[in-house]
């Protein structure tokens, strides 16, 4: 894609590149994310809403630091859909849930 820069200014480019407004992203972006800027310069910032949905694990109690193979091996497929999250959240619940604080 050739675009330059380093941190959240060349996501957000990367994000204008590709004609993107929305930007769907992991927990770790909340320690270098300019949110601001994004959403200065109309892209809106969500992050995934991780949730634990055990399932039944062959060896001891549920552990949920395994990859999406052990629901495949562990889960009939008709089942494994209410085991996955599909939850969002706008940057400024996200930050606030976690105590961060929202400046503008």
């Amino acid at each position: 894609m050739n675009v330059p820069g380093a941190s959240w200014r060349r996501v957000l480019d990367l994000v204008h590149t590709v004609g993107g407004t929305r930007y769907l992203t992991g927990h770790g972006a909340a320690n270098y994310l300019n949110h601001a800027a994004f959403e200065a310069e109309g892209v809106t910032v969500d992050y995934m809403g991780y949730e634990f949905l055990p399932w039944p694990q062959q060896h001891g109690d549920f552990s949920p630091y395994v990859t999406s193979l052990d629901l495949i091996a562990n889960v009939p497929p008709e089942h494994r859909t209410a085991h996955l999250s599909r939850t969002t959240l706008p940057w400024r619940d996200f930050l606030a849930a976690k105590g961060i604080a929202v400046s503008d």
